[in-house]
């Protein structure tokens, strides 16, 4: 909530004291090229292309595979965002997201169907996030 407030009052400090338009943007969970593999995605990834380079027993270790994200490709999101600094968006926050849930698990069944071989996965709880299991 605090960073909600600080970008809304900088951009009105921007704007008034330099006359600089801003957009608020909020984007959901990324995915993509390149991304660091602490997240969900890119770890599945990971350890399937060391799997497949046979660098790896054929098993991924996976966490909560029920939790639901909101899942969106790095490269649409900054398609979104872009539009959003063409005016789009500076009357009010924009959320940028796809609107639409996946489960873990989901993502996973995604991943393993492109893989080139048969993979099984086993839970290994300290692979859980501890965000995953926080009751809102």
């Amino acid at each position: 909530m605090l960073s909600l407030r600080w970008s809304r009052t900088t951009g009105g400090l921007l704007l008034r004291g330099y006359g600089v338009k801003t957009v608020r943007t909020r984007a959901f969970n990324q995915t993509g090229p390149g991304q660091a593999p602490e997240f969900v995605v890119s770890d599945f990834a990971r350890q399937i292309a060391l799997i497949e380079a046979g660098r790896s027993e054929p098993v991924i270790r996976v966490g909560n595979l029920e939790a639901r994200r909101d899942f969106s490709d790095v490269r649409d999101l900054a398609a979104a965002i872009g539009t959003c600094w063409s005016g789009a968006c500076r009357a009010k926050p924009t959320m940028v997201c796809s609107g639409r849930a996946l489960s873990v698990r989901e993502i996973l069944d995604m991943l393993l169907a492109l893989a080139k071989r048969p993979i099984e996965y086993c839970a290994d709880p300290p692979y859980a996030s501890p965000w995953t299991y926080r009751c809102w």
